[in-house]
């Protein structure tokens, strides 16, 4: 963080989610700008693994996320919903892909192999989102 003065932010959707973004720029990120500058890239939402077609807490970080003000600059693509898109995922006529960084098994299994997960499966359906935070961290932020 202090190295390369940016940060993405990963969020779980996990008890507490609602407040753990303003939480983790209030007590990471405005504190550590008091020292040095500090550049938000992206906000991800990570590790899920539930519906989003119903109230779940999946669902309730991607809304969170999607309707900040400046979620076009912080929410990467994969994890962008837009309200046409939530209304078509309400009425059960989404046909578009799975938003954000979900749980795959082949990713802790290449971790614990210690290979990149390409390397351990390549067919897994997350190296597209991996790509895009790649370039995300290549280009200095995101970039539409």
């Amino acid at each position: 963080m202090y190295a390369t003065q940016n940060i993405i932010i990963p969020l779980k959707p996990e008890s507490g989610y609602d407040s753990g973004l303003s939480n983790t720029i209030q007590r990471l990120v405005e504190d550590a700008r008091e020292y040095f500058e500090l550049n938000i890239l992206a906000v991800t939402p990570t590790a899920l693994n539930g519906r989003i077609d119903q109230d779940t807490r999946d669902r309730g970080l991607l809304e969170q996320l999607n309707s900040l003000e400046i979620a076009d600059d912080i929410v990467p693509s994969y994890a962008r919903i837009t309200e046409e898109e939530w209304d078509a995922i309400d009425a059960g006529e989404y046909d578009g892909g799975l938003p954000e960084i979900r749980f795959r098994g082949s990713i802790d299994a290449a971790h614990d192999a210690g290979l990149p997960v390409r390397d351990f499966d390549g067919s897994c359906d997350q190296l597209e989102n991996y790509a895009e935070l790649a370039r995300i961290v290549e280009h200095g932020g995101i970039d539409r």
